[in-house]
């Protein structure tokens, strides 16, 4: 025995050295990125590898030390599950990201397109109005079916007809209707094409003179259709949507009516989302993103265009590609890259070949590769902390029971196994408080909310195996006889009161009654150790708790003897849980026993806290047994043998009455009306829903100026009254409410803040503005309304 425990430590450094490089070497593999090797294959590479490794590792040490073995193939086991539950953890997460990013792409295309059809509905709507203008079609008769495109030069045309008073009028009735209607422009082809009349025919920028016989929208409204085209203006030199209806007179076609939109002016629907506009040719022609603008996305037809029409539409002969290509990701087939955005698209479309247009929206949803990175990161945790885990508790287990055996063997091996597990331990917690340590530094730090949690989840972990160690520390001191016993002065009633202060939110959480009697002949102020005695308690109300799944659990504390000196403490642990079998109860106070082994997988544990609860009972000169019925619940008791303070230290304090901690406050209030003043929609919700399932009404206002308002045109009983709101802040809004300034119904009413400002110095602040009480969040309903009936001027009723 000695001889295998002097070998054990250099056998279990070469394991852990061997099982870090094999880590290593699968992180490198890994992160490989300049391995053409593909990613399936590299997973597939480096968990061959670490069994690979372990595997070894159990062959080499079988012969020396039989455990490693176990514990090699329990390793990779965990290995292989590690990396199971990292990547099912970062595919459920990547496809929420492209649910949630396909979701809000399709709702802002429906968004945008809804808005940028019903302008341009407009459009065409003004067009045809105006082909059934008198004013239009008086104009247009002078030029007849026939008309021929003017000789006259465009400067010489324009003055012509501008100045011509039947135009001139047309003019001017154009330029005011526009005023009032969508259209930058509205302008009058006659038969041949030429402009006769324009809204901004008194402009530098008039198009009255030029023919426009060559557009599309032009031919389109000569065939007798309503036209459509994207171009850049021949005299504006802007680009815009053109829409043109045909003016018809005894059937015959006289004339057009044209109006335009400046694709700028589409912009702010754009700007609402990352948008953009390409039209039937495939040219993008209105962008979020400005660098966008002129290209053309794959398959796009101005390419079929001469170079002619491409100038006459574009003012340009020359289009670059938008690059669009798959982002490579097998999960999410559908997920693209653009240009040289380094994050992957979500793209939706809507296309709409009536006006000539599609729409296009993008989102970017950069979480996914992150999450993909996420996953190897999550995996090193996964497995690093498992393999430590088992390693340690094996270990741990393997050393406590060889040295349990041995103890009726030899006094001496029963003292190098406390000794053993006493130095473990201590090891063990030292990179643990570093573990501890740093995971709450990190926490501290500015993360994203995957970094977060899974910081969160590293600190949770540690702090279970920490108890554990705790547990095997405190047995190890123990056996090894070195745990000793402190006499000090303390209060039994503060001891009570800190337990069940611990002890209630548990027992609340399952629905369970928690209740602590205290027999008023018992002595408070004694002599012992109060820490141990907390442990005591701690551990049997906690397993009572812990298998209790409906009634009660209840802590009665008397005492058996009471003399001028010392008195002997009798405390029972009575539930309504699972109970025990009764050939189970002789063993239940040994270490690492429970019930069954069903019991272990239901609720955890190491088996130690009885064990470790018995000796400190017989270290205290008491004992400890247990009565139970299976089905119908336990009942475990210790006796312990305190001295008694002097006299003079002691004060006469009345009994307190057996308080149910669990139970909730009676509603014996009249149903209230309550003016709920919260900005945030979630907590508008909470405390809604809190409020009315007691049947009180309850109205919202969304800041405090709103509040005010509704103090001054309903009566209420209560407002609760969030502090920190836009418009008007909860602290200005109770200012003003005492001052009665605006004037309100009752300036007096009872208010009770209800904020996550939870410092002592807010609570004075707001007492101190006005308020009545203070009730910080998260949400307590048993807090809230005891805050409403200290207000009101009730006391709430408490369960026995």
């Amino acid at each position: 025995m000695i001889k295998t425990l002097a070998f054990a430590p250099r056998k279990i450094l070469l394991f852990l050295a061997i099982l870090l490089l094999a880590l290593l070497l699968s992180s490198l593999i890994f992160l490989g990125r300049e391995l053409t090797i593909q990613v399936e294959n590299r997973i597939q590479l480096a968990l061959y590898l670490d069994l690979l490794f372990l595997a070894v590792i159990g062959l080499a040490l079988r012969g020396a030390i039989n455990r490693m073995w176990i514990l090699s193939a329990l390793i990779a086991g965990w290995i292989g599950i590690a990396w199971l539950i990292a990547d099912e953890y970062a595919n459920d997460r990547s496809t929420e990201v492209f649910k949630r990013e396909s979701t809000l792409a399709l709702q802002q295309a429906e968004t945008v397109s809804n808005n940028i059809i019903r302008n341009l509905n407009q459009l065409k709507g003004v067009a045809k109005l105006f082909a059934g203008e008198e004013a239009v079609l008086d104009a247009l008769r002078r030029f007849g079916p026939n008309a021929e495109a003017s000789k006259l030069a465009i400067a010489e045309r324009a003055v012509r007809w501008t100045h011509d008073p039947v135009l001139g009028e047309l003019n001017q009735f154009l330029a005011v209707a526009k005023k009032n209607l969508p259209p930058d422009v509205i302008w009058i082809l006659n038969a041949a094409g030429d402009c006769v009349a324009s809204s901004n025919a008194d402009t530098p920028e008039s198009f009255v003179g030029i023919n426009y016989v060559d557009r599309a929208y032009f031919t389109q409204a000569k065939a007798g259709l309503n036209g459509r085209q994207y171009a850049v203006g021949r005299q504006s030199n802007v680009p815009g949507l053109f829409y043109s209806s045909p003016v018809l007179e005894n059937g015959k076609f006289i004339g057009v009516v044209v109006v335009k939109i400046n694709v700028s002016n589409l912009a702010y629907w754009v700007e609402q989302a990352n948008a953009f506009i390409a039209d039937n040719q495939g040219v993008i022609i209105l962008a979020n993103d400005k660098k966008l603008v002129a290209k053309t996305i794959p398959g796009a037809g101005v390419f079929n265009l001469s170079d002619k029409d491409r100038l006459m539409q574009y003012k340009s002969t020359v289009f670059a590609p938008l690059k669009i290509a798959s982002w490579g990701d097998q999960l999410f087939p559908s997920l693209l890259r653009i240009e040289n955005i380094d994050a992957p698209i979500v793209m939706e479309s809507r296309p709409f070949p009536q006006e000539s247009i599609n729409i296009y929206i993008t989102r970017a949803a950069p979480e996914i590769p992150q999450l993909g990175k996420s996953r190897i990161w999550l995996f090193a945790l996964l497995a690093s902390a498992g393999s430590m885990l088992i390693f340690v508790v094996g270990n741990a287990l393997y050393y406590i029971r060889t040295i349990r055996y041995s103890k009726d063997t030899a006094e001496a091996a029963n003292r190098a196994k406390g000794d053993f597990l006493a130095n473990m331990s201590h090891e063990i917690r030292t990179p643990m408080n570093g573990v501890i340590g740093m995971t709450q530094l990190l926490l501290e730090t500015r993360l994203t909310d995957e970094q977060h949690e899974f910081a969160h989840a590293i600190q949770s972990s540690a702090d279970a195996l920490l108890v554990i160690i705790n547990e095997i520390l405190d047995f190890s001191k123990i056996e090894a006889g070195k745990l000793d016993i402190e006499i000090i002065d303390f209060d039994l009633g503060v001891v009570l009161d800190d337990i069940s202060e611990i002890l209630a939110m548990r027992a609340d959480e399952k629905g369970l009654e928690f209740i602590v009697r205290l027999d008023p002949s018992v002595p408070l102020l004694l002599r012992g150790d109060p820490g141990r005695l907390r442990q005591i308690l701690l551990n049997l109300a906690g397993n009572a708790i812990k298998f209790t799944a409906h009634g009660e659990v209840q802590i009665s504390v008397g005492a058996s003897d009471i003399g001028p000196d010392q008195v002997t403490l009798r405390v029972e642990v009575r539930d309504t849980g699972i109970g025990i079998p009764a050939e189970k109860l002789g063993y239940l106070f040994s270490p690492f026993v429970q019930a069954d082994s069903s019991t272990t997988r239901r609720f955890g544990g190491t088996g130690l806290g009885l064990s470790i609860s018995r000796r400190l009972v017989e270290l205290m000169g008491g004992q400890i047994g247990v009565s139970s019925e299976e089905g119908t619940g336990s009942v475990f008791w210790f006796t312990s043998t305190l001295l008694r303070q002097p006299i003079e230290k002691e004060a006469p304090q009345p009994p307190d009455p057996p308080v149910n901690v669990a139970a909730t406050t009676e509603d014996i209030s009249a149903r209230l009306d309550i003016l709920l003043v919260e900005d945030n929609v979630l907590n508008q919700r909470l405390a809604s829903v809190i409020l009315t399932k007691r049947g009180h009404r309850v109205d919202i206002a969304e800041n405090g100026q709103r509040a005010l308002e509704c103090l001054r045109d309903k009566d209420y009983d209560l407002v609760l009254m969030d502090c920190q709101m836009p418009v008007m802040d909860g602290y200005e809004a109770t200012r003003c409410l005492r001052a009665n300034e605006p004037a309100v119904r009752n300036p007096h009413i009872p208010v009770i803040a209800m904020t996550a400002n939870a410092r002592q110095s807010d609570r004075d602040f707001c007492l101190e503005v006005g308020m009545n009480d203070f009730v910080a969040k998260p949400i307590n309903q048993t807090q809230l309304f005891e805050a409403i009936d200290r207000v009101l001027g009730r006391h709430a009723s408490v369960g026995t």
